[in-house]
Parts: C-alpha cells; structure tokens; sequence
C-alpha cells in the first residue's frame, strides 16, 4: 500500500544559508550608507527577515559604520535609526565572536573538549545564534545567559561556571548589558 502526498512534486530550494550575504557597495553621496542588491535573492529583502539581516551583520562585521542601509531590489527600501544600530550591535557581537574563535586554541585534554560548557564549544554556538536570529539575539541579552547557564548546569564538570565566564566577557551584547562594556 502506498501513501500519496498531496503537494508539489519537487524539493524546493533551501533557504540562503546563514554564512552568505548578497553583493554590496558602500556609497557616500548622501551620506556614508550600505547598498545591498537584492536582485538575485531569493529571500524577502527586509531587515525582519533573519537571513537578510545575517548577510548584513556580516557584511557590517568589517568594521563599516553606514547611516542608513539601503536594500535594492524593484522597490528600494532604506532603513535608518534604531534598525541599523540593531546591526551594528550585532556586527560589533560578531566581530567578538569571530576574533575569540580565532584566538582560542582547541583544549589539550578530552574532557574539556567534549564538555557541552567549554569555551572552546560555546562561542562557536553563539556564533551561530547570533547568525540564526541577529535581532533576538542582540535585544535580549538575557537569553544568551541563560544558553549558557543551562549548558553550565548541565555538565558535571567543575570548570563549567569558569568556561561560562570566559565565553560572556568576549560578548559585547553582555558586557553592554551589564554595563561595563563599549556600547
């Protein structure tokens, strides 16, 4: 007996994968600002949209500060203000989170590289967090706590509150939380 699925036959596209970001320019005719072409994106071309914003933090991670951001696509649309600090707190986050991966090297011995609350393990999630969902992430800063706490809790490793601590002081939404960081 087989089972037919109602629907279309074909697998559709995946969405655009977290780690890609559309074609930009930077223009500085009417002030310093992002162009980002949308043309060939088969996503929505607006800062709600998650994968949209993803591309944008990336692209904003170079260390680039534009006024407003302007995604061109048939109908243009700028964003300014509160929308393009948003990013920039995000961008500025994973910029942190980028350097930290870097400079950390692997653990030597294999508990700490298989435990769940290891820096080594947790700012690499964060990473992806942040690339998953940038606004959330940034406005809600004690969500990211409370990732780590249940990781922290979870584990019955001793170190586990340390590796906590370190993972949050390479976080500018954190430190900017608690209100000792650069923000």
């Amino acid at each position: 007996m087989r089972h037919h699925v109602k629907g279309p036959s074909k697998k559709l596209a995946p969405a655009i994968d977290s780690e890609t970001s559309c074609p930009h320019a930077f223009n500085d005719e009417d002030g310093f600002e992002l162009e980002v072409d949308c043309q060939d994106c088969p996503g929505a071309s607006d800062i709600q949209n998650r994968r949209c914003a993803s591309g944008m933090i990336q692209i904003l991670a170079s260390g680039a500060r534009p006024e407003s951001i302007v995604l061109k696509r048939y109908i243009h649309k700028r964003f300014r203000g509160e929308h393009v600090e948003l990013l920039r707190a995000a961008a500025e986050e994973l910029s942190a989170l980028n350097r930290a991966i870097s400079a950390t090297s692997p653990p030597s011995d294999k508990e700490c590289r298989t435990c769940s609350a290891s820096t080594h393990r947790l700012i690499p999630e964060l990473r992806a967090r942040l690339l998953e969902d940038p606004a959330r992430y940034v406005s809600a800063p004690d969500w990211l706590s409370e990732i780590l706490c249940s990781r922290a809790s979870a584990t019955t490793c001793v170190r586990a509150a340390a590796c906590m601590r370190d993972t949050l002081s390479v976080s500018a939404v954190h430190l900017r939380a608690r209100g000792d960081g650069r923000g």
